[in-house]
């Protein structure tokens, strides 16, 4: 098809639940309304569309925009010039700390694809780890959340290095602790958008 037409998760429908606000054109886009030639989009620099993105503001007054640009620049990153020509998956990285939950929700499951495409033993073999520890912790959230997937990798790699500097025996962080508070109080506000996201990886696969 020459027509780009998508449904965002967390759409319009669940972003404007609750208040008044009209429907507009970007709404339309991510409920999947109305379409974007493809042979338009393939003309308009990735760069720009990554400049106008990070131009709007996070908030639910701006959220529909934003997230219809950044799934137009989601559009041109299935080319691995374009995506180069933004920095490469460090601009989704960025987008991460994202006030609004739904745009850091759709970067960290960009990331997430990215990284079992490129090393898909590596990815496994993280995700297995994840199982095993949230079958240790009872908590089987991040199974299905890729934000939280991302945070919970991170952390990996923060603790890793801590312990790299700091001998064999590892030692607390506050500051991982402060981020894994941060992370349990973000799940309020972005856990509902992972309805019907698959989570990826080589043999295990969790839907909600």
């Amino acid at each position: 098809s020459d027509v780009l037409s998508i449904r965002a998760h967390g759409s319009s429908d669940a972003a404007n639940s609750g208040d008044d606000r009209p429907d507009t054109l970007y709404s339309f886009f991510l409920n999947g309304e109305v379409g974007v030639s493809l042979p338009l989009l393939a003309q308009i620099g990735v760069p720009l569309l990554q400049h106008l993105t990070l131009l709007m503001p996070d908030g639910p007054a701006s959220r529909d925009c934003k997230v219809s640009l950044l799934k137009l620049v989601l559009e041109k990153c299935k080319s691995p010039a374009d995506l180069t020509q933004i920095g490469d998956i460090g601009f989704f990285h960025k987008l991460l700390g994202s006030a609004d939950p739904q745009i850091a929700f759709i970067a960290a499951d960009f990331i997430i694809g990215e990284m079992e495409r490129r090393d898909p033993v590596q990815y496994h073999a993280l995700f297995t780890k994840l199982v095993h520890q949230t079958a240790a912790d009872g908590d089987d959230l991040v199974l299905v959340n890729q934000y939280l997937q991302i945070k919970w990798i991170q952390r990996l790699s923060t603790e890793k290095k801590e312990r790299s500097i700091d001998g064999p025996t590892p030692v607390a962080s506050p500051m991982v602790d402060k981020r894994a508070t941060a992370d349990r109080k973000h799940r309020a506000s972005i856990g509902s958008l992972d309805d019907g996201v698959t989570v990826r990886s080589a043999n295990v696969t969790a839907r909600r």
